[in-house]
């Protein structure tokens, strides 16, 4: 991860800043393809390099945030056996999110409106991420008590190596 506690907007984080290697990949197989027509018919198709349409835009957006909230969901469903879809809302609703926010950008830019200075950029995305993430995402992670899972796993493996002694 690269520094996403310095994020000056949600696309920043999401694209730049956390968890690089799924960025990528989500980008490579969900966004690029819809974006550029390799998958679905839209209006609007663009060549790689070349600025989409608005709707292929927010088309692999919302395909790429709408993937990772599938897997986030599988992950805890396989390792607790509990899913209630809250993990995908926070995707989900994090793709909105990075919507309005180009649509705010674009707007400012076209009305020329000064840019915000870069500490008020970070304290608006950070405060934005853990709203999100006390609304959405770390509920069910205590509601499925997958926190106390990880922590004994991660006790166990501890134990095992010789880092901790067992009580």
């Amino acid at each position: 991860m690269a520094e996403p506690y310095l994020s000056t907007s949600l696309r920043d984080f999401w694209g730049r800043r956390w968890n690089l290697t799924a960025g990528y990949t989500l980008r490579e197989l969900i966004y690029e393809p819809i974006v550029e027509g390799r998958w679905i018919r839209l209006p609007g198709a663009g060549k790689k390099g070349k600025r989409p349409s608005t709707v292929r835009s927010i088309a692999g957006v919302m395909a790429a945030f709408s993937v990772s909230g599938i897997i986030h969901e599988y992950f805890i469903w396989r390792s607790t056996g509990v899913s209630n879809m809250e993990w995908f809302a926070f995707f989900f609703v994090s793709g909105i999110a990075v919507i309005l926010e180009s649509a705010i950008f674009s707007f400012w830019k076209k009305y020329n409106l000064p840019k915000f200075p870069s500490w008020m950029s970070i304290a608006i995305t950070l405060l934005i991420m853990i709203v999100m993430a006390e609304w959405l995402f770390f509920p069910p992670v205590v509601s499925s008590r997958w926190s106390e899972f990880g922590v004994k796993d991660v006790t166990d493996q501890l134990i095992r190596i010789g880092l901790l002694q067992d009580k």
